[in-house]
């Protein structure tokens, strides 16, 4: 055909400017660190965290180049460098070399400079969510703890502060079935909130560390603390109920007819909207209180795979094995002597020999006070030698005032923090105006042989 000069010409200058824009793309991640490199080393760290937010969107087409510009800024100075350099690797390219993903982690941790991360929040507590999140991936959660051990640490002035990814040891933790680690954040008193440089907060984080922390205090039968923390879960300042604080819901009603022996009554600043626990735990509440031993066993039968399937039926045994012992305790205030056959026959037990061990197990935990006589078959009741004025009952009282105390705390800094959330606050007026009133995973399991079910599907 005819040679057209111009229309060739038009063509060489397009495929010229998309090379060009292909060339600075593939050199955004090296134009991105030599210009941060020159703020941090003149002290501008805000000035370079400002720019880490407007880059990091187009280093999706230059990751590749992450990893040689990262081990050219492993150094304090350059924290908001490296965090941003693993945000952008994390976010958009797989991490098919998780390990060598998590060595990098590590490296920043170690050397990160608290007070730089507090320029880029946001992407510090994404790079920890993921390398978490590859460790439960591919089945390694015990090797993660560490790590996200020291990246709280890292960030916290001290213990008393909650963050984003105490959820992630939690989850890790659980998973590994290690609590200790965990453990030492949980056990020591909340009194902040972290927030992001925005001001806000992540509230899924704080459910799942709250709903986490409340199943490690049932694996380790501290069922008067796990009350306190899915409790705390149901009160956290969101807007919408998620399937988490259903599932807290349906655990404290467990956990509080373990500890009181009915269902809990929620405080005032939980919203109607997330009082809505599943019907069969519900029931089962009013079974347990009624005393209808056998109507609770049916329920609990009927309903087993139900239980099951929300991961908890391992604590719908300890509440039937409770009930149990409720009944057999009701028997010392009626009988002074009674035969271990007519023990069993009113606590609906399997036989006499089974009443006998709940009886010895009661004795020796200091729930009842008596003398079996195996040769006549029957138990003799004793008065409690405790007078209620020792060193242990007074510190046992001590205990109470103190857990509630750190639960007042943390509700309190939960509502300082909603206080101040305009999303909250605009959300919680949408809801009012339109209801009249004042607002509103593939599960995995512990063994039975622990005698606690979970989920961690979220």
């Amino acid at each position: 055909g005819e040679f057209e000069p111009w229309g060739h010409c038009s063509r060489l200058v397009l495929w010229l400017l998309q090379v060009a824009r292909m060339t600075s793309a593939l050199q955004l991640v090296d134009d991105f660190v030599s210009g941060c490199r020159i703020l941090c080393l003149e002290n501008k760290h805000q000035s370079a965290a400002l720019r880490a937010a407007k880059d990091l969107p187009g280093m999706n087409k230059s990751v590749s180049r992450v990893d040689a510009a990262f081990e050219a800024c492993t150094s304090s100075q350059f924290t908001v460098i490296m965090v941003t350099l693993l945000a952008a690797k994390a976010k958009y390219a797989p991490l098919e070399d998780w390990r060598w993903y998590a060595a990098q982690v590590q490296a920043m941790v170690t050397v990160a400079d608290s007070s730089l991360v507090a320029l880029v929040r946001d992407m510090y507590d994404f790079v920890i969510h993921e390398v978490a999140r590859a460790y439960m991936e591919h089945d390694k959660p015990a090797m993660g703890i560490p790590l996200i051990d020291a990246a709280i640490r890292r960030i916290q002035p001290d213990l008393r502060r909650l963050t984003p990814i105490h959820a992630d040891l939690c989850k890790l933790c659980l998973a590994a079935k290690n609590f200790k680690p965990a453990l030492a954040f949980m056990d020591t008193d909340i009194e902040d909130l972290a927030v992001d440089e925005n001001g806000k907060f992540d509230a899924e984080s704080y459910l799942l560390y709250f709903y986490y922390g409340g199943i490690i205090y049932c694996a380790t039968k501290s069922f008067q603390r796990a009350a306190l923390f899915f409790q705390a879960a149901m009160a956290c300042p969101t807007s919408v109920v998620s399937a988490i604080m259903n599932e807290a819901y349906n655990h404290l009603i467990l956990v509080s007819l373990l500890v009181d022996g009915k269902a809990p009554r929620l405080p005032r600043y939980v919203t109607t909207a997330a009082q809505q626990p599943l019907p069969i735990y519900t029931r089962l509440a009013e079974l347990y209180v009624q005393g209808s031993v056998a109507d609770f066993l049916r329920h609990v039968e009927s309903n087993r795979a139900a239980f099951e399937k929300h991961s908890t039926y391992g604590l719908v045994k300890q509440v039937r094995e409770s009930l149990f012992r409720r009944d057999i305790l009701r028997l010392t205030k009626a009988f002074v002597t009674v035969s271990l056959a007519d023990v069993a026959r009113r606590a609906n037990l399997r036989d006499a020999d089974t009443a006998e061990r709940y009886l010895r197990d009661m004795m020796t935990r200091g729930e009842v006070f008596g003398t079996i006589d195996q040769q006549a078959g029957a138990v003799r009741f004793h008065d409690n030698p405790e007078h209620h004025n020792s060193t242990e009952v007074a510190e046992q009282m001590e205990k109470r005032i103190s857990d509630s105390s750190r639960t007042l705390s943390l509700l309190s800094s939960l509502a300082r923090v909603a206080d101040v959330n305009p999303n909250y606050l605009r959300r919680k007026l949408d809801i009012a105006t339109q209801n009249g009133s004042s607002g509103a995973f593939a599960p995995e399991t512990y063994t039975d042989k622990d005698d606690v079910d979970f989920n961690m599907g979220f």
